[in-house]
């Protein structure tokens, strides 16, 4: 019985979010909370025998039958970036605030995950420090300025000092110290000493 509750589960989780992904890791994981992914690949495919699903990745699935490249696209960044609260990352990011002037051929996006997935035009990278709502803007920042250098739109640069007024020195995890350069972090206490925003990054620096 425990075992068809599951696929009837995940049938009806099709159902009710038709036009939009199913990503195995990270739905068994935070949705369906099982660690357990030999188990979970199984009654995925008995409820898929239902769903009818378009496989586009690895472990990736499109629900809902015949989607164009437009669907994928936007159901990718719906489900990774909105719904699962990662962001868009390197110059996907500088293209978002108008930082660059031409879009990327390929769509990077930072999500927590275990491993890089190429579906389509996108890229999904990992990051070890899970992505919140309360945190996404100081992400937002730091992705920004471990890319300043590609910056071409000056004009724009002002949207630094929005996406910094809600930081916070928690934010930092270890993770993000091995994750991003010290220039990167030394380029953020400027932006916040400049905002007059209160940070102890100097001191974070100095444990590296």
């Amino acid at each position: 019985m425990e075992n068809l509750s599951i696929v009837q589960q995940i049938i009806n989780y099709g159902r009710t979010h038709q036009n939009t992904i199913f990503d195995v890791e990270i739905l068994a994981t935070h949705y369906f909370q099982t660690n357990d992914f030999d188990s979970f690949r199984q009654y995925l495919t008995r409820a898929n025998a239902v769903l009818k699903m378009t496989q586009i990745g690895k472990g990736v699935y499109y629900i809902g039958k015949n989607p164009t490249e437009e669907d994928i696209q936007k159901a990718m960044v719906d489900f990774y970036v909105d719904n699962n609260y990662g962001m868009l990352s390197g110059l996907s990011l500088l293209y978002k605030y108008r930082l660059i002037e031409d879009a990327p051929s390929c769509v990077e996006i930072k999500c927590y995950v275990k491993r890089n997935k190429a579906i389509g035009n996108n890229k999904i990278i990992p990051t070890k420090t899970m992505i919140t709502k309360d945190n996404r803007s100081f992400r937002e920042l730091l992705e920004i300025l471990s890319q300043q250098t590609k910056i071409e739109c000056l004009e724009n640069i002002e949207v630094l000092n929005e996406l910094a007024k809600g930081y916070k020195d928690e934010y930092i995890t270890t993770h993000l110290l091995a994750e991003y350069n010290q220039i990167t972090f030394v380029r953020l206490k400027t932006v916040l000493d400049n905002l007059g925003i209160e940070n102890n990054i100097h001191n974070l620096l100095l444990g590296l």
